[in-house]
C-alpha cells in the first residue's frame, strides 16, 4: 500500500483502461444474469447468452495483452523505485507481486465504479443492437441491477489485472537480470527463424489463391480461398509484430532523409518517437492490427460474402459489435492509458526545456506534430497490408465474379477513420497534459 500512495499518479494513469475493461465485462455479466432470471419468459425465443460472452473473452484475452506494455513502462518509469527494493533484499518474485499487488488495488477500485455504471450502459446497447437485427434474433429482456454480476465484474477485473501484472512484470524483470547480449542474440535469433516460417507459409497461401488449381476443396473454391485469404490476414498481423518497431523506425528516418518535414518541431516530434519505441511499438502496432482485421473483414465481405448471404452488411457489423467490439474499445483506451504514462514522464523534461526558453505554444506545436506521425505511420502500415489483401481478393474476385461490382472502400475506410481518432486521442491526451503544467 505504501509503495502504491508513492506512486500513485503513475497507477491513476490506468483508470481509462480500467474502467473501460470492468465496464464491458460488467455490460456483458449483467445481460448472462439477467437472461438466467428471465429463463421463463425467453422459453422458444432465440438465447441471447452468447452475444454477452464473447466480449468477455476477447476482451479479457486483450487486456492481458495491452497489459504488457503498460507494465514495461510502468517498470522503465518507476526503475528506481524497483532497484531500491531489489538492494534491500526483494527477489524478482517479490518485486513481481509488489507490482501485481498495486494493479491489484487500483483495478479493486475502478472497477466497483464501472459495475455500476455498466447497468444503464447494458440495456441500452441491448436495445442498439435489437434495433439492429430485429426481436426475432434478439428477443425483449429486461436487464436490472444484481449483485452477483457486480460481484464478479470486481472479482473477475481484479484477477486479470493482478495475474497480468504479476506474469508480465516477472518476466520483463528476469530478462533485465540476463546477459544482454546472449538475450538478444538467442531473441533475435528465434525471431528471424518464425519470421522465416510464416513467410513460406504466405508465400504457399499465395500461389494458392492466385492460380486456378484443380483441387478438391469440399467447399466452392471461391470460400475455400476466402479461408485462405482470411489465414494470410491473420498472418500479416504476425509478421507486423515481429517487424515492429522497427518498420516505423525506418519510415521515420526516411521521411527525416528526405527534408519533408521543417523546422524545429517537426525534427523533435521525430526525434521524440524514436526514442519511445516501446510506447511506439504497442500505440501503431495495436491500432494497425485493428485496421488490418476490420478493412480485411471489410473486403471480403463486400466482394466474397455478399455473394452466399442475404444481409451480408448487417451479418458484417453484428460480426464486428460480437468479435471485434470489445477488443477495439479496449486497444482505443490502452492509447489513451500509455500517452498518459509516458506523457506523465515527460512534464519533466517540459519543465527543463522551458528553462531553456521553449514556451506551452513550442510544446504543443510538438505534440501536434508528433500525433500526426503516428496516424500517418499507422495509415501507411494500413495501406500496405491492406494492399496486398486488395490484390489478392481482387485476383479471387475476377476468377469468379462480374468485374463492374468490385468494392474497395474496405481499403481506406477503416485506415482513414482509425487514424484520425489516434491523432485525436494522442494529440488531445497530451494538449490535457500540457495545460495542467504551471508555466512560470
Amino acid at each position: 500500500m505504501y509503495q502504491f500512495l508513492y506512486s500513485k499518479k503513475q497507477w491513476l494513469s490506468t483508470i481509462p483502461l480500467i474502467l473501460i475493461t470492468s465496464l464491458i465485462i460488467g455490460i456483458s455479466l449483467n445481460g448472462i444474469f439477467s437472461v438466467q432470471a428471465n429463463i421463463d419468459s425467453l422459453q422458444g425465443s432465440v438465447d441471447p447468452t452468447p452475444i454477452f460472452l464473447m466480449p468477455i473473452f476477447f476482451g479479457a484475452a486483450t487486456l492481458y495483452f495491452c497489459i504488457n506494455t503498460i507494465i514495461a513502462i510502468l517498470i522503465e518509469n518507476l526503475q528506481e523505485d524497483y532497484q531500491l527494493w531489489a538492494i534491500l533484499g526483494a527477489n524478482t518474485n517479490q518485486l513481481s507481486l509488489l507490482i501485481g499487488g498495486q494493479f491489484l488495488i487500483i483495478s479493486m477500485i475502478v472497477s466497483l465504479f464501472g459495475s455500476f455504471l455498466s447497468v444503464p450502459c447494458s440495456q441500452l446497447i441491448y436495445h442498439s443492437l435489437q434495433s439492429m437485427v430485429g426481436e426475432n434474433m434478439l428477443p425483449d429482456l429486461k436487464i436490472s441491477i444484481n449483485f452477483k454480476a457486480a460481484l464478479f465484474t470486481v472479482i473477475i477485473s481484479t484477477v486479470i489485472c493482478f495475474c497480468s501484472g504479476f506474469i508480465h512484470a516477472k518476466r520483463l524483470l528476469r530478462l533485465q537480470k540476463e546477459k544482454p547480449k546472449l538475450k538478444y542474440k538467442i531473441m533475435n535469433r528465434m525471431k528471424f527463424i518464425f519470421i522465416i516460417l510464416i513467410s513460406l507459409i504466405w508465400v504457399s497461401l499465395v500461389v494458392i489463391v492466385s492460380f486456378n488449381f484443380s483441387l478438391n476443396y469440399g467447399v466452392p473454391p471461391v470460400l475455400f480461398k476466402a479461408q485462405l485469404l482470411f489465414v494470410i490476414l491473420l498472418i500479416h498481423i504476425l509478421f507486423l509484430q515481429q517487424i515492429s518497431p522497427k518498420l516505423y523506425l525506418i519510415i521515420l528516418n526516411r521521411l527525416y532523409q528526405l527534408n519533408i518535414f521543417h523546422g524545429y518541431a517537426n525534427i523533435m516530434a521525430i526525434w521524440k518517437i524514436s526514442e519511445k519505441t516501446t510506447y511506439l511499438h504497442s500505440l501503431i502496432s495495436s491500432m494497425s492490427i485493428a485496421v488490418i482485421l476490420l478493412s480485411g473483414l471489410q473486403l471480403l465481405s463486400d466482394n466474397i460474402f455478399s455473394t452466399f448471404q442475404t444481409n451480408s452488411e448487417l451479418e458484417f457489423m453484428v460480426s464486428i459489435l460480437l468479435y471485434l467490439g470489445a477488443p477495439l474499445v479496449i486497444i482505443i483506451f490502452n492509447i489513451i492509458t500509455l500517452t498518459l504514462l509516458t506523457s506523465d514522464e515527460e512534464v519533466k523534461n517540459m519543465r527543463q526545456l522551458s528553462i531553456l526558453g521553449l514556451s506551452q505554444k513550442n510544446f504543443f506545436k510538438v505534440k501536434f506534430y508528433e500525433a500526426l506521425l503516428y496516424s500517418f505511420l499507422n495509415l501507411v502500415t494500413g495501406f500496405i497490408f491492406n494492399s496486398i489483401l486488395l490484390y489478392l481478393t481482387f485476383i479471387i474476385f475476377k476468377q469468379t465474379f462480374l468485374m463492374n461490382s468490385f468494392q474497395i472502400r474496405g481499403l481506406f475506410m477503416f485506415d482513414i477513420v482509425l487514424s484520425l481518432l489516434l491523432f485525436a486521442i494522442v494529440f488531445f491526451t497530451n494538449y490535457w497534459r500540457i495545460i495542467k503544467i504551471k508555466w512560470e
